[in-house]
């Protein structure tokens, strides 16, 4: 356990959720390129490579952010 954290039994992550902030991201980034399609390439071996990969910027796509 990291010294900064021994006093406590629990963590604190200060951060975005990744699908709140890919959905309006991507958007926008597409609009300023003129990007039509995307690939979506993950490491499958990190789990939060894989989870981002293969259900976060999939359903971002379904929802019309982009198509993959």
């Amino acid at each position: 356990m990291p010294v900064v954290a021994a006093k406590w039994p629990y963590a604190f992550r200060n951060k975005i959720d990744e699908l709140r902030l890919a959905f309006p991201t991507i958007k926008k980034w597409m609009k300023i390129h003129k990007i039509k399609t995307v690939a979506i390439v993950h490491d499958a071996k990190d789990a939060v490579s894989r989870a981002l990969g293969t259900m976060v910027l999939p359903g971002v796509s379904k929802n019309g952010a982009f198509r993959s």
